[in-house]
Formats: C-alpha cells, sequence, structure tokens
C-alpha cells in the first residue's frame, strides 16, 4: 500500500510538470505587421482590416506572450499618435475581449495619412512597459 501511494504521488508531480511545460505562446508567423519585443515580452499585431484606411475605423488584435513562457496574466491599453504633429486620433480605443493572450481591441482611426505611433502599455505583477510600433499611413493603402 505504501509502494503505491508513492507511486501514485510520483505520478501526479510527473502529470503537473506536464502540465505546466504545455503552454505555448499563440503568436503565429502570417501576421501583417511586425512582431516585436521588450525586455519581458513578445507581442504579435494584427490590424482588421489588413489595410487600415483613412477615416476608416479599425480593430487590433495583440498577442502577448512572456518571454519566461508563462501565460500572460496581466492588462493592456493601446492608444496611436502623430508624434511629428503632437496629437493622437480622435478615438479612445478599448479592449472588448480577450482570450488567452489574445487582447481583441476596437475604436481605432487614422483620420490623416502621415507617420503614426502605435504605444502599447503592458502591465502586470504591478509593473509597465510600453512597446512603441511605428506604422506609416501611405496614400492609398
Amino acid at each position: 500500500m505504501k509502494y503505491k501511494n508513492t507511486a501514485l504521488w510520483a505520478l501526479s508531480l510527473l502529470m503537473a510538470g506536464i502540465s505546466f511545460s504545455a503552454y505555448s505562446c499563440p503568436i503565429s508567423d502570417d501576421k501583417k505587421v511586425p512582431d516585436l519585443s521588450s525586455a519581458q515580452y513578445d507581442i504579435s499585431v494584427t490590424t482588421i482590416p489588413a489595410v487600415i484606411t483613412v477615416g476608416e475605423l479599425f480593430k487590433v488584435d495583440l498577442e502577448v506572450c512572456r518571454k519566461d513562457g508563462a501565460p500572460f496574466n496581466g492588462e493592456v491599453t493601446a492608444a496611436a499618435t502623430m508624434p511629428a504633429h503632437k496629437h493622437g486620433m480622435n478615438y479612445q480605443p478599448e479592449v472588448i475581449a480577450v482570450e488567452e493572450s489574445v487582447h481583441h481591441m476596437e475604436g481605432f482611426a487614422f483620420h490623416m495619412l502621415g507617420s503614426w505611433q502605435f504605444a502599447f502599455q503592458i502591465r502586470e505583477n504591478g509593473k509597465t512597459e510600453t512597446i512603441l510600433l511605428d506604422y506609416d499611413l501611405k496614400p492609398g493603402s
């Protein structure tokens, strides 16, 4: 009986190890916008639609993965500005849904052509990192 309990305990430890190592980052390779990284995170940005049009609302899916392999368990916010003009968008985007490490955001609109900069703030465990992404909105894009 003592051997059986030890075997069950060892099996449960093995299974716990398997479940912890089973998590993998969901970032896929088919993104239109380049992947970004910081000291702690890898992120991937997808705009919906893929081509942003001046004055049209668009959505952003932001996939966040921790570099240490643990699941991301924090919050994100996003904004976009035109640094050369020193102004932002006329809208305030918001996170509308979260699925695992994917944050679905809507409320983006670039109201003029030119160089925009996304700012993604990633908050977890009392720390905040800001990751910037430059985006050039050209005529016909």
